[in-house]
C-alpha cells in the first residue's frame, strides 16, 4: 500500500508539474505574440499616418475619436525642441500638465482600431502583459531608468515589457533573437540565476 501510495504521490506531483509547464509555455506563447502584433500594428499605423503612435500631430484631423489630451502639435507643443513629430515616441508631456506620447500611443492605436480599445474614463492605462506593464518608447528615454540594458545605439523605439519570469523572458530569447538575453536585438535587465524573481525589463526592438 505504501508503494502505492509513493507512486501515486509521484504521478500526481508529475502531473502538477506538466500542468504548470504547460501553462507557463502558454503565457509565454502569447507575450511573445503580443510583441509581434504590438510591433505590426505600430508599422501599420505609420504606413497609413506617416507618424508613429503617440507621435502624431493633429490627431483628431485623422482620428476624430482621439481625446484633447492627445491632439497636439508643433505649435503647443510645451518642449523646446518640440517632441511632436520627431520620430521619437517620448516620455515628456506634451502639452503642459498632460500626457506624453507615450500615454498617448495606445489611445493613438485603439482608435485607429489597431488594438483594443483602452477605457475612455482612465485614458492613460498602460498596455499590459499577462505578466505586468508593457510601454513602447524611444530607446534614448529609456535609456535613463535603472535597470535599463544597454541597447545597440541604431534602435530609435523599443517595446519594453515589464515584470516577466526568467524562463519567459529566456524562452523569448531564444525563439526571437540570439538566446542570449545580454546580447543581440533583445535584451534584458541583469538575470542574475534562473531562480531570481521576474526580471525587471525586457526589451525589443520595434
Amino acid at each position: 500500500m505504501a508503494m502505492i501510495m509513493a507512486i501515486l504521490g509521484l504521478l500526481v506531483g508529475s502531473g502538477i508539474l506538466m500542468g504548470q509547464t504547460m501553462i507557463q509555455g502558454a503565457r509565454t506563447k502569447d507575450t511573445m505574440a503580443m510583441a509581434t502584433d504590438l510591433s505590426v500594428a505600430v508599422r501599420t499605423f505609420k504606413d497609413r499616418y506617416k507618424y508613429f503612435p503617440g507621435d502624431l500631430p493633429d490627431a483628431q484631423n485623422k482620428i476624430p475619436e482621439v481625446q484633447n489630451d492627445c491632439n497636439y502639435n508643433r505649435d503647443n507643443d510645451a518642449n523646446t525642441p518640440p517632441v511632436v513629430g520627431n520620430g521619437l515616441i517620448d516620455t515628456k508631456e506634451v502639452i503642459a500638465n498632460g500626457l506624453s506620447e507615450v500615454e498617448c500611443l495606445p489611445i493613438h492605436l485603439s482608435r485607429a482600431g489597431l488594438i483594443r480599445g483602452s477605457d475612455p474614463t482612465q485614458p492613460s492605462t498602460p498596455m499590459r502583459s499577462r505578466f505586468g506593464v508593457v510601454r513602447i518608447l524611444s530607446r534614448i528615454d529609456f535609456a535613463t531608468e535603472p535597470l535599463a540594458p544597454n541597447l545597440p545605439d541604431h534602435l530609435r523605439n523599443v517595446i519594453v515589457f515589464e515584470d516577466l519570469p526568467v524562463d519567459v523572458a529566456q524562452e523569448m530569447d531564444r525563439n526571437m533573437d540570439d538566446g542570449n538575453t545580454t546580447t543581440g536585438q533583445h535584451r534584458s535587465s541583469p538575470i542574475t540565476n534562473p531562480s531570481q524573481g521576474p526580471v525587471k525589463f525586457y526589451v525589443v526592438p520595434l
